[in-house]
């Protein structure tokens, strides 16, 4: 035997608590044991004097072992008792878990200062050390008026567990707090479903998120806790009128209590690594809550996968138990069916056919039939997926082919990347996940699942509807359903479209699919790229650009379809992959490449007739407005990709707003002659685009790096570019349109414009250095942390425009990092005539256009240089900061 005073066993604690969790490890429950030795031991002393300052202790003792040691030891007539409650009452400390602590008092038995002394005595050591301590002094009666106030502390003193002390006190706690459950179980029980259901809204499915909440998520500990404190509610061996056999069976019990032991396991490793209470996993730190699980690949990244899929297969469990328990809750009186009549492979239609999830015991049957027999047995499943997939019962049929590893046995390649992480902080879901998403935003679309939300809130739904009409008169349901299943399966593959077309061909054969089918499918996989990455990288009012899309799609019915697939790929991916923005840009392209399907490319007007025609609409929309003498100078200074880009209203609201601006400059010049006059004169007309966008279009006389200096000024209001089109009329003015997003105050957006346009006046007079405020909200302890691991990329696209320079950059999205780009090619002597931005969570896309000042493309060496500059500033972290203005 070992003795070890009390600063020892905390120690202890400490050491158990932290140790790596492994394959099978239960470090939390040795945890919770070594504290139980250390409040046995501070209790004794507290109540009998000290012990020597020692405590005998056995390395490796048992439960069952320890159980013996903290008996009742005090004797009959100690009138206090330690109770572990909560977590620690269910022996679950992990790293950074609460210990919460009751002392238990009799009415009257001890005076305050007794009370206070053996408190101080058990807990101060504790805070010393630093543990966080949920503590308690009270008596029986005051535990129930508290458990009756609160439900926290109620469900707390489910979990109550003797520790040291007067059992006898805590027999009658228990007896108390059962009398008090069974008079309000009903009121607990619907207490506790209503805060599962808010948990499950706050925090998302464990089950589906590839970074889950593994407490507090759907599928998480929190629910297994509820389920078995639910049953603790009905002592009488009867819960709702139901007996708790019919709640879980003992394979049942064993498969739940598996999977507690799994998520407890990730957590311990993730807390054992974020040193915090943290219960949501980090993506990027996957690889390493695998090592400290024993979880070793030769490469990390197939490590973090697999921890996350042992995180997501006990979720399932847990899920489906939780389906299990309300079926049964709910149910008049007899037990839910287990179907033991059917196939394994039955099961699943019959969960198609009534849009039930199957039982625990249903799932354990098909697993053990996959392992047993393989895929074979379940064939008739692969030829009846397309078929289901287009019922109302596709979804709970679809996840749980998923969840049992029946859909990647039948179809392999899907098996190959169902468990594939994207560490791009972009994707929400693991690859088959998302598969399975996508399936459910396209019968959204398609109106065949009225559960789900609105399919595009940013679509008018006129213009969707007829997207779908034309869509369906080509592609059936069964076709949409099958390309949204597979339309990622050549990940991870670079060109994962082609990959996919290619292995879709190979599925396609397997199926024995009429070629039309299989030509339809594989187009859809094989471009499902294509229109979204059109619209955020490339100019929109190129003819080429749209030519080039209408070749490719061949028909208006191949668009509409490509759309629908496009819009449910992008909205189940993330938030940040489907926004406002990227919905006009998508229909903006697609109404372009219909009109040309539709009519022709040599319907469409020759540029010098389009020229024209735009002029005529401006001096018609200028009458009464303008003198015709004055719209004919204002024509003649306005470049042609202005006019054909911008409708007549904006252009002749444009021309009045520049109209303000001379007099602005011309009363600056007259109240400072000294040769600063006109410096960062400006003006700002915003108007809101939509979705929480504005379109602000800035007018001032042109100089070099007016650009970056927008984009700086645009970074100290918090705003999020999304798309500029530069312009310069031939008398110096420069009309600059700029999409923006992230409004810090909705409320009053013109003091955010106001305080812009100041910032852009006093930086461009010298007033405020744009990079020193820049830096300083950099390195300030509020600014978020800056994304790491993802190089700068600078690529030319020659083919992208004949007119520009296109340089396509791709760099970690950190806070001003636009700004550094545009003064990298200010720097250059390179004007920015355009930029579009894609965000794809922690990096971000640009596509700069740009020309020489002089107003040429840049040549090879130029462009190489612009590139190389571009990735020097971002690399360098950021335009130089030189010192505080005074």
């Amino acid at each position: 035997m070992i003795t070890m005073d009390p600063s020892q066993l905390l120690d202890v604690v400490r050491q158990e608590a932290g140790k790596a969790p492994g394959k099978a490890g239960r470090p939390w429950e040795k945890a919770a044991l070594a504290m139980d030795r250390y409040l046995k031991l501070r209790l004794g002393e507290a109540v009998r004097g000290p012990s020597r300052g020692a405590h005998s202790f056995a390395p490796g003792i048992s439960a069952s072992q320890e159980k013996g040691t903290v008996a009742d030891s005090f004797g009959r007539n100690v009138q206090v008792a330690v109770v572990a409650l909560g977590g620690y009452g269910r022996k679950e400390l992990c790293p950074r878990s609460d210990v919460d602590i009751l002392l238990l008092v009799q009415e009257n038995a001890q005076s305050a200062e007794a009370v206070e002394r053996i408190a101080g005595h058990i807990l101060h050591p504790l805070w010393d050390e630093g543990f966080e301590v949920g503590h308690g002094v009270r008596t029986v009666r005051e535990c129930i008026e508290l458990a009756q106030d609160d439900l926290a502390a109620a469900t707390a003193h489910l979990d109550a567990r003797y520790i040291a002390g007067s059992r006898k006190l805590f027999t009658e706690l228990n007896t108390a707090l059962g009398r008090d459950a069974a008079r309000r179980c009903d009121t607990l029980a619907d207490a506790l479903r209503q805060a599962a259901a808010e948990r499950a809204a706050d925090y998302g499915d464990a089950a589906m998120l590839m970074a889950p909440d593994l407490k507090n998520g759907r599928g998480g500990l929190r629910d297994v806790q509820t389920m078995f404190w639910l049953l603790k509610l009905y002592p009488e061996g009867a819960a709702n009128g139901h007996p708790l056999r019919e709640f879980f069976g003992v394979e049942d019990r064993a498969e739940l209590e598996s999977a507690r032991k799994a998520l407890l396991r990730a957590r311990c490793a993730l807390q054992r690594l974020a040193r915090s209470k943290r219960n949501r996993l980090v993506l990027d730190e996957a690889p390493d809550y695998a090592r400290a699980c024993g979880i070793t690949t030769e490469d990390p990244a197939i490590a973090g996968e697999r921890f996350i899929a042992m995180a997501h297969e006990a979720a399932y469990v847990v899920r489906a138990g939780w389906v299990q328990f309300w079926r049964v809750w709910e149910s008049s009186s007899t037990a839910v069916r287990h179907q033991e009549d059917l196939r394994p492979s039955e099961l699943l239609f019959f969960a198609a056919s009534t849009g039930e999830p199957l039982t625990l015991a249903q799932r354990r049957r098909i697993r053990h039939a996959l392992a047993g027999g393989g895929a074979k047995d379940f064939e008739p499943v692969l030829e009846r997926l397309p078929g289901i997939m287009a019922t109302p019962g596709c979804m709970v049929f679809l996840e749980e082919c998923f969840e049992t590893g029946v859909l990647g046995a039948l179809i392999p390649e899907f098996g190959r990347i169902q468990a594939l992480v994207h560490y791009d902080g972009f994707h929400t879901h693991t690859q088959g996940r998302h598969a399975l998403e996508t399936v459910r935003e396209m019968r959204g679309l398609l109106g065949d699942n009225a559960d789900s939300e609105p399919p595009a809130a940013d679509m008018p739904a006129d213009w969707l509807a007829e997207l779908v009409g034309r869509a369906l008169e080509a592609y059936s349901p069964e076709e949409f359903a099958m390309a949204a299943l597979l339309h990622d399966v050549g990940k991870p593959h670079p060109d994962h479209e082609a990959e996919g077309e290619r292995i879709m061909a190979a599925i396609m054969e397997r199926r024995d699919e009429s070629v039309e089918v299989a030509e339809r499918i594989r187009f859809l996989v094989g471009n499902h790229l294509l229109l979204s990455l059109t619209a955020l990288r490339e100019d929109l009012a190129e003819e080429s650009v749209i030519a080039k899309i209408a070749a490719q799609v061949g028909s208006r019915e191949h668009l509409a379809a490509l759309m629908l697939l496009t819009i449910a790929d992008a909205r189940a991916t993330g938030p940040t992959a489907w926004n406002a923005w990227l919905a006009s840009l998508l229909r903006e392209l697609v109404d372009m490449v219909d009109h040309m399907l539709a009519v022709g490319p040599l319907a469409a007007p020759h540029a010098a007739q389009a020229l024209m025609s735009a002029r005529d609409k401006v001096r018609q929309e200028a009458k009464g407005r303008f003198e015709p003498a004055d719209v004919e100078r204002w024509l003649d200074r306005m470049p042609p990709r202005y006019l054909l880009t911008r409708d007549a209203a904006e252009i002749v609201r444009h021309m009045e707003e520049i109209e303000r601006l001379k007099a602005d400059l011309a009363e600056d010049f007259r109240r400072k002659p000294s040769g600063r006059g006109g410096l960062g004169v400006n003006r700002i007309l915003a108007e809101p685009a939509g979705q929480g966008l504005h379109r602000i279009t800035l007018f001032a006389q042109d100089a070099p790096g007016l650009f970056a200096t927008f984009t700086g000024a645009m970074a100290l209001q918090q705003l999020v570019l999304h798309a500029a089109d530069v312009f310069t009329l031939a008398d110096g003015t420069a009309v600059d349109i700029f999409t923006v997003g992230g409004m810090p105050d909705a409320l009053y957006p013109e003091e955010v414009f106001s305080r812009l346009s100041a910032h852009i006046r006093e930086a461009s007079a010298g007033r405020l250095d744009l990079a020193y405020r820049l830096a300083e909200r950099r390195t300030s302890p509020l600014a978020p942390p800056e994304p790491t691991g993802i190089p700068c990329s600078a690529v030319l696209k020659h083919e992208l425009s004949r007119v520009y320079t296109v340089i396509e950059v791709s760099v970690p999205a950190r806070y001003g990092v636009l700004y550094d780009m545009a003064c990298a090619l200010r720097d250059a002597d390179v004007d920015v005539c355009q930029a579009k931005l894609a965000l794809r969570g922690p990096e971000l896309t640009v596509a700069f256009s740009v020309r020489e000042q002089t107003g040429g493309m840049l040549d090879s060496k130029q462009a190489d240089a612009a590139a190389a500059a571009l990735c020097h500033a971002v690399e360098g972290v950021g335009a130089p900061a030189t010192h505080p203005p005074s």
